[in-house]
């Protein structure tokens, strides 16, 4: 490589015009540099025009911006015409290879010269004295002057830096006019002279400063230029010194900065390992780039990495940024710091990211393509060791790929074109990381998901680039937001999210959850297990519980010390997990304010900071994962501990049961609520102490208070309890429970009322013995005896006696105690009054049949009741009648019966009529046919059917049958169900309910109730 010393010396034309090259320093510069295709073009033309050989145009123009190699091109076109021994080595077939020819010019940096532009030029051709009426005052040459000047021998006319002389001319006051228009004029028809015949040996080239500050001095080119055009039909021919969209600027560094290179075999090694490492990377899926095309792409641009040339192309752009010069300034202090520190020992090729912005000389390079990034520089990519990017690579391990990318990103980012093309997408930024013995198989998660989370500058487009910008990105709003909370803040938003991970949900093994508390705050109760989760205490050994000595004490004080778990950990990451519930709080507090602001959810920010609060939680959960990692419990002689690795599955923490599960494995959680029998056992071995009987509230405090009792479901302690009743091995007494063994209880039996007939007082009884085998019966108090009559149908036993006693015998166990049971029947008591003979009468009528009392002055029918011999007329002075059915200790309801009220028996016998009533309700056999056969003659219609079979023959089987709401049955379809179970099954015993019947007249309804002389109350039971 060159001499670092030796700078890039910025050439003027004046250094030609003023004859500072000798042939040998005109070889020397020409070695240095590369003859680009544009220079090769402009030689070409040029000298074919000067040897009036081929009809070449007559002006050139050399448009590019400042440091484009305008200039340079002008020198190079001037030294070879002064020098033709130089002419051998480009490599073109120029005529007249060995004549020299004359060059003549003007610099417009020069812009004090007295007598012009054409003076300067006239000077240099010896025939200053031919242009004297033109310079005092000063004044355009016309066409005809310019070619007396100029014509005869071949001329090279090198005209530089115009755009700024004109911009200074233009202040200069010629007259009513000013320097600039007047050289203006002279400069068109110096234009329109070069394309006369005269001056067809003659070459103008010209050179402009687009995209610079001096477009007021390019306009007067333009102008000039255009005034050829209109006058001669000619234009310039426009040429561009150097290609920016070729490798040309490959070319010129690899001239400029190296003595020499290495072989094609070495290039295609490199580029064939640097394909490799694509091809690889593409394997992994983290790009798409050709391998092929990589390698052909690095064997153009060795020893270059190919992506300067585009990262080049976006920022050669910027203003002040001269193109040629700028880019050679800047890649020799790279090279040069890459020499110097060695490191260029350590690379085959120079990359884009190889670039120190620690160094100041490099920075200072870089700063002055975009100064608005400096900050991002300091902040984000290099700051000896304190940017962002320095201190990922530091977290990850060393190395520098958050460099790298950062650097590459940087690059990207340079340019300050309206609507530029900035940063790289992922695929890309991979892909120009790419090199041999580079892995970047973890490049994506380690570096390209995290720097932008702590790059306070680095910004996510809506294509998804990556790219730097001079505005704060929300990790800086992250981090001002961070920098504001007080210890205390971070302290409460641990405890709100450590409260929704170990929130109780199942509650068995413990029921509250106490996060970060002072010790004062833990007050634990009998009948509730509390989780505290407690800052890590640092200690010395692992055999040591991390606990503060507070908690310590606390627990060796309390009275119900199996009644608190403590969930702690590694002291040394609690700070990571402060920092990262901070974050949390922060990025909450900016998606609160974007919805408030109605921010769209495809906003780029509303996506980054949603993305962002995802990566923040999962740190957080990490770091909580690496902190809490055992649970301490106690046991029978002291606190022991139990180490667990929380995990989280698909977003889902569950602390509760990763921590019930660190407890079942150390056997000091229970889980087992079925196997209760075994759990008596337990109970009296642990908890009774010896007591029996033992108040229950102490077994249940000593479960709260005795380390070695497991803990388990609350309630399961009465759920035993209740087990151990229910099946005879405990008994309840008052707040005491005795355990047994316990004599055995008494045989008993249970009778159910299935139905009741109101009419005839018969029922349907459900006879279950308890405890024994078979049931006897008497009818009354009489007790039973083994020659007393069996129960002949345990489910449906039918009775119309007022008074049965049960016995339930043990056959297995003679000398097991019988306890009798006494059923009662009950007595129903009904009346009717009616009409006969224009008399009103009352009729009674009990079931069963029982004797009846009454009295007609409304008194007590038990004490003053005369016997009821059958229907008797009301006195006419009687208001109210009471009356009572009674046999023995068994009797009816008083039925009370106001007379004096005028009942209403106006049944219209033409009109349709429906009659509700309760009184066939549960009906049995015989009765439910008489109402079928009623249903038959009557023609009515039965709606709110239900009818309930139960079959002896058929083992005791029993269903229902019920007709839909709304659904009427006739005597005739209900007949046809029965018959039909009958056939089916043989005897079958019945269960009937109507809950209304139709008529479709009013007098069918009557000769029904009159015939079985059934009483009614015309205004509840009818409807007409």
């Amino acid at each position: 490589m060159f001499d670092r010393n030796r700078r890039d010396t910025v050439l003027n034309l004046s250094d030609f015009l003023n004859h500072h090259f000798d042939e040998n320093s005109a070889k020397q510069f020409l070695s240095e540099n590369f003859v680009t295709s544009g220079m090769k073009l402009l030689i070409q033309k040029s000298f074919d025009r000067l040897s009036s050989t081929h009809d070449q145009p007559s002006a050139y123009l050399l448009s590019q911006a400042m440091g484009g190699g305008k200039t340079h091109s002008m020198i190079v076109l001037g030294l070879l015409a002064r020098y033709p021994e130089l002419r051998q080595n480009l490599g073109l077939k120029l005529p007249d290879p060995l004549k020299k020819y004359t060059v003549i010019g003007f610099d417009g940096r020069e812009s004090d010269y007295p007598y012009g532009l054409w003076g300067a030029l006239a000077k240099q051709l010896g025939k200053e004295e031919l242009f004297k009426d033109h310079y005092t005052p000063l004044k355009a040459p016309g066409v005809t002057s310019w070619i007396s000047l100029l014509q005869g021998e071949p001329v090279i006319i090198l005209l530089d830096e115009l755009p700024p002389y004109f911009d200074n001319a233009r202040s200069i006051q010629i007259g009513a006019s000013n320097l600039a228009d007047v050289t203006a004029t002279a400069l068109s028809n110096l234009l329109v002279a070069a394309n006369k015949a005269e001056l067809a040996n003659v070459v103008i080239v010209i050179s402009d400063l687009s995209a610079t500050a001096y477009a007021e001095g390019s306009g007067f080119i333009n102008q000039a230029l255009e005034n050829l055009r209109q006058e001669t039909q000619r234009s310039i021919v426009p040429i561009e010194p150097v290609a920016t969209q070729g490798d040309e600027i490959f070319h010129i560094l690899r001239t400029r900065l190296f003595e020499s290179l290495p072989g094609i075999a070495e290039i295609d090694r490199v580029a064939c390992r640097y394909a490799e490492a694509v091809e690889q990377a593409k394997h992994m899926e983290l790009t798409a780039q050709s391998s092929a095309s990589f390698a052909a792409l690095i064997r153009e641009s060795y020893p270059f990495h190919y992506a300067l040339r585009d990262l080049y192309g976006r920022f050669k752009a910027n203003p002040g940024f001269q193109q040629t010069r700028g880019l050679l300034r800047l890649m020799r202090a790279v090279v040069s710091n890459l020499w110097e520190t060695e490191r260029a020992k350590q690379l085959e090729l120079i990359h884009p990211y190889d670039i120190d912005l620690n160094n100041q000389e490099i920075f200072s390079e870089f700063s002055t393509i975009n100064p608005n990034l400096n900050e991002a520089v300091r902040l984000d990519i290099a700051n000896h060791g304190t940017s962002h990017a320095e201190a990922l690579d530091a977290k990850l391990g060393g190395g520098t790929q958050a460099q790298d990318a950062a650097k590459l990103l940087y690059v990207a980012s340079l340019s300050t074109a309206q609507n530029p093309e900035l940063g790289l997408r992922d695929s890309e930024l991979i892909a120009w990381l790419c090199r041999p013995d580079y892995d970047i198989s973890r490049l994506k998660t380690d570096v390209l998901e995290q720097l932008p989370t702590s790059a306070w500058y680095l910004h996510v487009s809506t294509d998804g680039r990556l790219y730097f910008k001079n505005v704060r990105n929300l990790a800086a709003t992250l981090h001002s937001y961070v920098e504001s909370y007080t210890q205390e803040t971070r302290i409460k938003e641990l405890k709100e999210y450590l409260s929704s991970l170990f929130k109780p949900t199942l509650g068995d093994v413990y029921q509250a959850c106490l996060v970060l508390p002072l010790w004062q705050e833990v007050q634990p109760e009998q009948d509730k297990t509390i989780l505290v989760v407690t800052e890590p205490y640092q200690v010395q050994g692992q055999d040591q519980i991390p606990l503060h000595p507070d908690f310590i004490r606390l627990y060796e004080q309390l009275e119900y010390k199996n009644r608190i778990l403590f969930l702690t950990g590694d002291r040394d990451t609690m700070t990571e997990v402060l920092k990262n519930a901070a974050l949390l709080k922060a990025i909450e507090t900016i998606l609160a304010e974007q919805d408030s602001e109605r921010l769209s959810e495809r906003d780029p920010q509303r996506i980054e900071a949603k993305k962002s609060k995802d990566r923040i939680l999962i740190n957080l959960r990490s770091a909580i994962q690496q902190t809490y990692s055992t649970v301490v419990y106690p046991s029978a002689d002291r606190l022991r501990k139990e180490i667990i690795r929380f995990n989280f599955d698909n977003n889902n923490y569950e602390g509760e049961s990763q921590i019930r599960s660190a407890l079942l494995n150390a056997r000091k959680f229970s889980d087992d609520t079925k196997n209760l029998d075994a759990w008596i056992g337990k109970v009296e071995e642990r908890l009774f102490d010896n007591q029996n009987p033992v108040r229950w509230k102490d077994v249940k405090a000593r479960a709260a208070s005795k380390t070695n009792w497991q803990l388990h479901l609350p309630r399961l302690l009465d759920d035993i309890k209740g087990h151990a009743v229910r099946t005879g091995k405990w008994r309840e007494e008052g707040e005491y429970v005795r355990k047994g063994p316990f004599p055995k209880e008494p045989t008993g039996i249970s009778v159910i009322v299935k139905n009741r007939d109101e009419n005839t007082g018969k029922a349907i009884l459900e006879i279950r013995p308890i405890g024994g085998t078979k049931v006897l019966y008497e009818i009354g108090d009489i007790i039973p005896t083994t020659a007393s009559s069996p129960v002949p149908n345990y489910s449906a036993f039918e009775t119309d006696d007022l008074k049965l006693t049960f016995v339930c015998i043990d056959e297995n166990d003679p000398n097991h105690e019988a306890r009798p049971v006494v059923w009662k029947n009950k007595v129903s008591l009904k009346s009717r009054i009616f009409e006969q003979a224009g008399e009103r009468y009352i009729e009674f009528v009990s079931a069963p049949q029982v004797p009846i009392f009454y009295t007609t002055d409304g008194s007590d029918p038990r004490t003053r009741g005369v016997p009821y011999a059958g229907p008797f007329p009301i006195p006419r002075s009687c208001r109210v009648i009471q009356a009572l059915a009674k046999k023995d200790d068994i009797e009816s309801e008083i039925l009370s019966r106001d007379v004096t009220q005028q009942e209403r028996t106006a049944v219209d016998p033409a009109k349709p009529l429906t009659w509700k009533t309760k009184r066939f309700q549960n009906i049995a056999t015989s009765e439910a046919w008489q109402v079928v056969t009623r249903l038959i003659e009557h023609s009515g219609e039965a709606e709110g059917l239900t009818i309930y079979f139960e079959l002896p023959e058929t083992g005791g089987e029993e269903f229902n049958y019920t007709a839909p709401e709304g659904i009427r049955k006739s005597g005739e379809d209900i007949k046809d169900i029965l018959e039909l179970v009958s056939n089916y099954a043989g005897t079958v015993n019945i269960g009937l309910t109507i809950q209304r019947i139709h008529f479709s007249r009013g007098q069918d309804f009557l000769d029904w109730t009159n015939k079985d002389k059934i009483p009614y109350d015309f205004t509840s039971e009818v409807r007409q």
